[in-house]
């Protein structure tokens, strides 16, 4: 299954430059969601544009990404450490 980058962002917010060249320079240009230390952020992605699911069937998805992580601010000690790039993923299973 493959979900279109237009299911998990708006049109305005699809870059037009790749993630490996994002940076300090250039990340104010990125659709950034800032969590706050010690809270969570919820993301929805709708599924059925990516796939015709059936009534009755049972199905199992499994969600990857990768999240390029930028802590602290460009000028600080340790940012040429950043962005971390930390793969994540989900499996759901679920009766549609």
């Amino acid at each position: 299954m493959f979900v279109p980058e237009s299911a998990l962002l708006a049109a305005a917010e699809i870059p037009s430059f790749s993630l490996e060249k994002l940076d300090w320079s250039n990340q104010s240009k990125w659709p950034m969601i800032t969590v706050p230390s010690g809270e969570s952020v919820d993301r929805n992605v709708t599924l059925d544009s990516s796939y015709e699911f059936h009534d009755g069937q049972e199905y199992e998805v499994t969600l990857t990404a990768s999240l390029l992580v930028f802590v602290g601010e460009a000028d600080d000690a340790g940012a040429a450490l950043f962005p971390l790039r930390m793969p994540v993923s989900a499996t759901a299973h679920f009766r549609w």
